[in-house]
């Protein structure tokens, strides 16, 4: 079902998705080990693609389905998550 983009909605997972991505990128990742450096790198750009991929929809006026942008995004923040955790887990 298409529906039209609910901006409240939509720009809090921007937003919410900008400020993992400015975590990421403030150097927390130097530090980690290579392997969970390449598996949050892989995640960080998959979010980043499924952010444009929504803001051009949006600037585009397109109709979309909603749902199936903020799915992605969320399973792009939640691996990143589940990486971060590990990360700790490694370090303590």
């Amino acid at each position: 079902m298409e529906t039209n983009h609910r901006p409240e909605k939509i720009e809090g997972i921007l937003s919410e998705a900008d400020e993992l991505l400015d975590q990421l990128n403030s150097g927390l990742i130097e530090d980690m080990d290579e392997t969970l450096r390449t598996q949050i790198e892989i995640h960080a750009d998959e979010l980043k693609k499924q952010r444009l991929v929504l803001q051009e929809s949006i600037e585009k006026g397109e109709r979309a389905d909603a749902g199936s942008f903020s799915e992605g995004i969320h399973k792009a923040i939640d691996d990143i998550v589940t990486a971060m955790k590990a990360l700790t887990r490694y370090l303590t």
